[in-house]
């Protein structure tokens, strides 16, 4: 809760940077995994991680950003739907070596869960919604808020994903490529 308070501040006042580095993307992701299994508090909690062919291992884009952004999502999705397996899955958008995005989506096996939440996330007043005082807490909430803020700040981009109305999926895309400037 302090690091994302002292990421909001520093997000308003401009002075939080991105920085780029070359990283192995799946090492990330897998790590990601094993970390939201185990704060959901059970072994047995399915969550699981889906690696498109197209996805190289080594990418330029901020590590730790990344890691922040998706682990707040994953963390929420795990919180609401606690019943239901997570699936992260990851892909590149328009493969090439200066211009790529890497699209990452979360959704669960029960996209009821996840729906009655997601059409309202990032709604400046969506503590006043009686079912989110008993299903996401306080500072997962301004984890959540930091998060956008950070896909912003990496000019990447975050939808939500909507089937007959009902929002299936949280979709977040942000610039990476593949080799150094």
């Amino acid at each position: 809760l302090l690091n994302d308070i002292f990421d909001l501040a520093q997000l308003e006042t401009g002075k939080l940077n991105i920085n780029p580095v070359q990283f192995n993307l799946h090492l990330l992701l897998e790590d990601l995994i094993e970390i939201v299994k185990f704060q959901s508090g059970s072994s047995s909690r399915k969550v699981t991680l889906h690696l498109d062919s197209n996805l190289p291992e080594m990418i330029i884009a901020d590590p730790d950003r990344l890691r922040q952004i998706l682990l707040n999502i994953l963390g929420i999705a795990a919180q609401i739907a606690r019943h239901s397996e997570i699936i992260l899955r990851a892909a590149m958008q328009n493969p090439g070596p200066r211009e790529s995005c890497v699209e990452f989506t979360v959704s669960s096996s029960d996209n009821d869960d996840l729906s009655r939440i997601l059409n309202n996330l990032f709604d400046s007043f969506v503590f006043n919604q009686p079912y989110l005082r008993n299903e996401i807490r306080k500072e997962n909430h301004l984890g959540l808020s930091i998060s956008k803020q950070l896909i912003d700040l990496m000019d990447g981009k975050i939808v939500t994903i909507k089937d007959n109305h009902i929002t299936t999926a949280i979709k977040i895309v942000i610039p990476a490529s593949t080799r150094a400037v």
